[in-house]
């Protein structure tokens, strides 16, 4: 059977407590195993605890989330300093959002115009062919 690196190193780690010799009393096993189930509860316990901190950063409001990212105030800085300076970017942002849709507006309109004057040329450019073959017919 093919064991992976790891477990080869807790096995290791086991012959060196004397766990798997046969000439270990059973108290010594025993006090091993015990051993091995408090590590293992004890990490059961921190990932659990992890876990709940991961769900709980992200159960949090965006405004806790976002004070938490900016850098700490300055000395003598205003209390409300960052938020304005968030305030103002979101402004900004929702600006530059209006801006490129009337942008997307105006290139949409010039588009239609610019088809309503190919579809005009090609049309005078029709009647002009066909005016020119009644004149020679």
């Amino acid at each position: 059977m093919h064991r992976g690196a790891e477990e080869i190193h807790v096995i290791g780690w086991l012959r060196s407590l004397g766990a798997t010799s046969r000439r270990t009393p059973q108290s010594a096993q025993a006090r091993i195993v015990e051993e091995l189930e408090i590590e293992l509860s004890l990490l059961r316990e921190e990932n659990t605890r992890l876990k709940l901190k991961h769900q709980r950063a992200r159960d949090r409001p965006v405004h806790e989330r976002v004070h938490e990212l900016l850098p700490h105030r300055a000395e003598g800085a205003a209390d409300g300093e960052p938020w304005e300076l968030l305030a103002d970017c979101w402004r900004l942002r929702e600006d530059l959002t209006d801006a490129c849709r009337e942008i997307e507006r105006s290139v949409r309109a010039t588009r239609k115009q610019l088809e309503s004057l190919e579809r005009e040329r090609e049309a005078s450019a029709d009647q002009t062919t066909r005016d020119s073959l009644e004149h020679v017919a």
